[in-house]
């Protein structure tokens, strides 16, 4: 892997070329927490999640998804 997807929001062009993306503090904590947690599963070391850790994870994943699914976001998707 060539940097986490944090890392390459913080400095990253547009397909145009334009100016790097600009991400609130908030989701490139989230997107840093994701590939943390996302990174540690794969090592042999890794502890399974508990069942509360299961449950509040399924919680805010359902949550944010329905957010960004929400009309108030629908038109304001950027595909980069």
């Amino acid at each position: 892997m060539h940097g986490t997807m944090a890392e390459s929001c913080k400095g990253s062009m547009n397909e145009t070329g334009g100016e790097a993306m600009s991400l609130r503090k908030e989701v490139k904590e989230y997107i840093s927490s994701c590939e943390h947690l996302l990174s540690d599963c794969t090592l042999s070391t890794a502890v399974p999640f508990s069942p509360t850790e299961r449950g509040s994870i399924d919680y805010y994943t359902t949550e944010v998804t329905k957010l960004i699914s929400s009309d108030r976001y629908r038109d304001q998707i950027v595909i980069i």
